[in-house]
């Protein structure tokens, strides 16, 4: 019966374990936090790159941006901030 208790005890800590390693190296990940659409006529990708980053600054918006030209005369900025996956849950009880 103790070798039993013993098995058990070994696949729960490696399950926990598993789920401790998977849980730190999971990465955040970037979710639009904000978009911003400004007239620019002829839109380009350099000319709406420059423009995010002034209007990043004017909303100051501590977050990445990435520029867009969704039409030819209009520049789309969308600011990013990261978001944390949930912990994983809880491994059952040891006893």
């Amino acid at each position: 019966m103790a070798v039993i208790k013993s098995n058990v005890r070994r696949a729960v800590c490696a399950a926990a374990l598993c789920n401790l390693v998977m849980a730190s190296s999971s990465q955040p990940e970037l979710v639009v936090f904000d978009k911003i659409c400004v007239k620019l006529d002829p839109c380009a990708k350099r000319n709406c790159d420059i423009k995010c980053v002034e209007v990043g600054r004017e909303q100051k918006h501590p977050y990445p941006a990435l520029a867009a030209c969704d039409k030819t005369d209009e520049c789309c900025c969308r600011f990013y901030h990261e978001q944390h996956p949930p912990p994983p849950p809880p491994v059952g009880n040891l006893e």
